[in-house]
């Protein structure tokens, strides 16, 4: 589940830069999403590795 909206966030984020990279309409906003969109991957990548904690009861 975490992957879907991980992924679909990313698709959008890296369509919006594209799209205000390719109209020369890049501006502070975007240098956020850039940051945004940095993090999000970071998370994804984090969710991939993560592993159960060994003889951890889930209840």
């Amino acid at each position: 589940m975490a992957s879907t909206f991980h992924g679909f966030a990313i698709l959008l984020t890296t369509f919006r830069l594209w799209y205000r990279w390719h109209t020369s309409r890049m501006w502070w906003e975007d240098g956020w999403a850039v940051v945004a969109l940095l993090g999000d991957i970071t998370c994804l990548v984090c969710v991939w590795l993560e592993q159960p904690t060994p003889n951890c009861k889930v209840y």
